[in-house]
């Protein structure tokens, strides 16, 4: 992978090689995510993840709902596995708004036409997805994908909506 520093070999953001890496980044991210999500929904850990679950019909803003606990494991999760990795900060970035766009659709509380083609992607979340989890309070626990919640059975179907 690319360094930080490196500014000789600059690839273009359009170049497989970045686009490959961010879907790498997104997958590990995505997966630590799903543990974390998880793990705040224990007895333990609910009452830094309460505050987020205030919120039962979603809306974009209500993905930065959160406590201050919350967001500390939210960021790591973004910046650790790049930076073990040495990747480029351009990929960084890319990754970055890969993964705030897919949170910002998922608490949007819409299924918009214009992002359906998305979810004809083997394993890609949708906001439906989502809002069972802030609606109900259990399952869904994936951020990008769903085959997180597939793979450990706590994937829950949307029945009409």
């Amino acid at each position: 992978m690319m360094n930080w520093s490196s500014s000789s070999n600059i690839r273009s953001p359009l170049d497989p090689l970045p686009a490959c890496h961010v879907l790498i980044l997104t997958a590990i991210f995505d997966f630590l995510f799903y543990l974390w999500h998880r793990a705040l929904h224990t007895r333990f850990m609910w009452k830094f993840h309460k505050k987020h679950h205030e919120v039962k019909v979603s809306f974009s803003c209500a993905n930065d709902h959160e406590s201050v606990v919350e967001l500390a494991g939210n960021i790591l999760w973004k910046m650790i596995p790049p930076a073990l990795l040495g990747c480029h900060i351009y990929t960084v970035c890319l990754f970055r708004a890969t993964v705030k766009f897919f949170a910002l659709l998922h608490h949007s509380g819409f299924e918009l036409l214009l992002f359906k083609p998305l979810q004809l992607i083997p394993g890609v979340s949708s906001p439906s997805h989502h809002d069972h989890h802030h609606y109900y309070g259990y399952g869904n626990f994936g951020g990008v994908f769903n085959f997180w919640d597939w793979m450990f059975g706590t994937f829950v179907p949307v029945r009409g909506k």
